[in-house]
């Protein structure tokens, strides 16, 4: 199984009793419970008592299992639109940005088929549960798996409308009464990358070229441990424009650098309503070297440079960064 924004392997975890979450590092901003009504549509009050709703961060881990405790969705007038009525589930909320890509899954183990025989149409496993996953801006189904809990997993992706709290609604497939436990990941695709351990933050200046290398010691992508990163900050104004190039003389070697906001978010690149192509944060290769040129800074604080080695070859890099005042 693959993550389908970033083609990198997901990495399946021993499930582990009751709620929790494995520790992580990077992912973005904290998460809050509720969002203020003026953040659009994404906009969604949580009342965690009478909902139990459980927050999730993006780059989150968690493990769950359902009981008879759990609450049953809502059935004739006030269904949830899409899940079956009197089902158990469990319901998260997260915060996003508008034009954000998620993707959710849940999957539950397997056991053998002690009955199977090849050739017969049998599967060799069987599956411990049936998760279907449910995700709601608001009210309105955004998002959800037609063939959930076929193979013990349910899949959600979505591209967010807008920025505001959004609910992810976890449930059984087909039984009203489940009690499987199953393991949840969240990815978000525009947020700084989630590793193994926090980063060392090396500052650089407008004008300033670095020569940096992938080594050993180097930070590594949670799922993808042959992923390597370096981490830079500078200083940056609203309205400012910035040019990052990377570049290096080894073979094979693609240091590809991505910039992310004070709020860790990345500025990918998307078509607006009107069809318009908006490029974002999105860098060129060149055939030498990965370039982000001259790309107008949206706010005023600390932007980070992850530098991914694309790959597990340790080299030698440069990082060069150019800057404008726009004002």
């Amino acid at each position: 199984m693959t993550d389908p924004l970033n083609e990198r392997p997901l990495g399946r975890r021993a499930i582990l009793k009751g709620i929790g979450s494995v520790p992580l590092v990077g992912g973005g901003i904290a998460l809050s419970t509720a969002a203020s009504a003026d953040q659009g549509s994404g906009t969604n009050e949580i009342d965690d008592e009478s909902t139990e709703s459980r927050p999730l961060e993006c780059g989150e881990l968690v493990s769950a299992q359902f009981t008879e405790d759990d609450p049953r969705t809502p059935t004739g007038e006030d269904a949830m639109n899409g899940a079956r009525g009197g089902y158990r589930y469990h319901e998260y909320h997260f915060d996003g940005y508008a034009n954000e890509r998620v993707y959710f899954s849940a999957y539950t183990d397997s056991v053998p088929n002690p009955n199977y025989e090849p050739g017969y149409g049998d599967d060799p496993v069987y599956y411990k549960g049936d998760p279907a996953l449910f995700l709601f801006d608001g009210d309105e189904l955004i998002g959800y798996d037609p063939e959930a809990g076929y193979w013990g997993g349910a899949h959600v992706a979505a591209r967010l409308p807008s920025d505001g709290t959004y609910r992810l609604v976890a449930t059984a497939a087909f039984k009203a009464d489940p009690t499987f436990e199953y393991v949840l990941e969240a990815y978000c695709s525009d947020r700084t990358p989630v590793t193994d351990r926090s980063p060392e933050l090396v500052p650089i200046e407008c004008g300033e070229t670095i020569v940096g290398e992938f080594t050993d010691d180097d930070v590594r992508y949670r799922d993808n441990s042959s992923q390597l990163y370096d981490v830079y900050t500078f200083e940056g104004k609203c309205g400012d424009s910035v040019t990052i190039t990377t570049r290096s003389a080894e073979e094979p070697a693609r240091p590809r650098p991505r910039l992310f906001d004070p709020d860790g978010r990345y500025d990918g690149s998307r078509f607006e309503p009107d069809g318009t192509y908006v490029p974002g944060a999105e860098t060129t290769f060149t055939g030498e070297e990965f370039v982000l040129s001259e790309y107008r800074l949206p706010k005023t604080g600390t932007y980070t440079i992850w530098v991914s080695s694309y790959g597990s070859a340790r080299y030698e890099y440069e990082l060069s960064l150019e800057c404008w005042n726009n004002r």
